[in-house]
């Protein structure tokens, strides 16, 4: 088994770990994430009404799952606050656009323009619905991607300095 096929099982296990839990039990879960991560989460809450009931669940679950695969890693996370959330958004949006004018604007140019394309490639993979797989959606699953990849990267810094 190689790394990709390790990493894939990785996240599919934790999607069947989500999809296993009742409505309560996943509550706690998006709770405790809320805990760690309320910018971020708060983010994700507002989009409640551009999404569909799953759609909506299926991208908070993706947050714990992407969340689950930095720690499992053995990456340490810091929060991530509001002027990250907005210069992502704006990098990504922008990247979408630009997608749009060079008549790229498909599934397979998401994926290769993600920040991290594997992991992306996972996440989607997991989609109830493969007719869920819209622009949208994919936008915010690069979102939170390049959120937790910040927050990474912050948390590093800050271990720099403190070493």
């Amino acid at each position: 088994m190689n790394n990709l096929d390790i990493q894939k099982g990785i996240v599919d296990a934790l999607y069947a770990e989500l999809d296993a839990l009742d409505a309560p039990g996943l509550g706690k879960r998006i709770s405790s994430l809320m805990d760690e991560q309320p910018h971020l989460m708060g983010f994700l809450f507002n989009l409640d009404d551009d999404f569909s009931e799953d759609e909506h669940t299926f991208i908070l679950k993706t947050a714990i799952v992407i969340r689950d695969v930095f720690i499992s890693a053995g990456i340490p996370l810091d929060v991530v606050y509001n002027p990250s959330i907005e210069q992502i958004v704006e990098d990504r949006v922008s990247l979408y656009n630009r997608l749009d004018s060079e008549e790229r604007n498909n599934p397979e140019s998401w994926e290769l323009e993600a920040n991290s394309p594997v992991l992306y490639s996972f996440v989607m993979g997991k989609n109830p619905e493969v007719g869920l797989q819209s622009q949208q959606q994919s936008l915010i699953v690069d979102v939170i991607i390049g959120l937790y990849e910040e927050a990474a990267a912050s948390q590093a810094n800050k271990n720099k300095k403190n070493a």
